[in-house]
């Protein structure tokens, strides 16, 4: 009886810490600044992100020196201001934005501006370990993996010779002569299963009401769509387009099964795959059942296990 009442109070414990988690990741609220975008500067990783300053001007000279571009940069090129988040997440599976985004993951893209074009360097947790790798390592490789401390890195950069405005530019410069009577927030995503590029969406009271291609937007799989629907591939970069006719053009195009689903790595904690009889339920509650469940069958293991030992007794 002393093992199951310990077992028990295991049980109640690792539920207390899981239900805390999840708490903490839903009530974690996005910071936006006065023109609509999040802050990186009132961001809780601001500060490690700028200490990586360093490493900014070393990816973005490497890019000066491949490229064979007669261009100085120094610190005070990079604009933490105009830094832009980019989730990397299908935005049209998230029942609601703002509060599931918070567990998707995410880049920070900091601007390095000069008189000849500007570079964007993304930073990017240092993710050790992704779903798929997990078969491939021992458990000993496991334990020493998650243990690793996890950082923000830099992790890819790009060079615009010829443009002169920032993505953030190119958006506001599509809502122009809209009248938005409340406060809107604006979203830019990446790469995932279906587009391709950076895009962005604007909400409106926390509601979806126009969608913007900012760069090298394409939807993959418009080979899919059938003749007599209007082709889903003809978006045009820096035209505003409502969210409603956004949805239905993507909603048409089959997703692509032999790629990963969130551009090129598993990104979204959101919306894993799961079978069918878990659809709707959010994570805490799947955490709940996979918990209920392990209590059940720890608990009846115990008591058979007394039963049988008494009866040898």
């Amino acid at each position: 009886m002393k093992k199951i009442l310990s077992c028990l109070s295991c049980m109640l414990l690792l539920f207390s810490i899981l239900t805390a988690c999840s708490s903490d990741v839903e009530t974690r609220e996005l910071v936006w600044n006065e023109n609509g975008y999040e802050s990186l500067l009132q961001a809780e990783e601001f500060e490690k992100i700028q200490k990586l300053s360093g490493s900014i001007l070393s990816e973005t000279r490497t890019i000066i020196r491949s490229s064979n571009l007669d261009i100085t940069v120094e610190k005070e090129n990079i604009h933490f201001k105009l830094a832009y988040k980019s989730y990397m997440v299908n935005p049209l599976k998230l029942e609601d934005l703002e509060q599931e985004l918070p567990r998707a993951e995410y880049a920070w893209n900091i601007p390095v501006l000069t008189d000849n074009g500007h570079f964007i360097v993304s930073c990017r947790l240092n993710r050790k370990l992704n779903t798929n790798s997990k078969g491939l390592l021992t458990d000993s490789s496991l334990r020493i993996i998650a243990n690793q401390e996890v950082r923000w890195q830099t992790s890819l950069s790009y060079y615009y010779p010829n443009a002169s405005k920032l993505p953030t530019e190119i958006l506001d410069d599509a809502l122009i002569n809209t009248n938005f009577d409340q406060r809107v927030h604006k979203i830019f995503f990446g790469d995932c299963n279906k587009m391709r590029g950076l895009y962005s969406l604007v909400l409106q009271d926390k509601k979806p009401v126009y969608m913007v291609p900012i760069k090298d937007f394409s939807v993959s799989g418009i080979e899919k769509i059938s003749g007599d629907m209007k082709s889903a591939g003809d978006f045009i970069d820096g035209q505003r387009y409502t969210y409603k006719d956004f949805a239905e053009r993507i909603n048409r195009v089959k997703e692509h099964k032999h790629v990963f689903p969130y551009g090129g790595e598993p990104g979204l904690i959101t919306n894993p795959t799961r079978p069918k009889f878990l659809e709707g339920i959010k994570p805490e509650g799947i955490v709940l059942l996979v918990i209920i469940a392990a209590f059940v069958l720890t608990t009846g293991g115990l008591l058979i296990y007394q039963k049988v030992k008494d009866r040898v007794r």
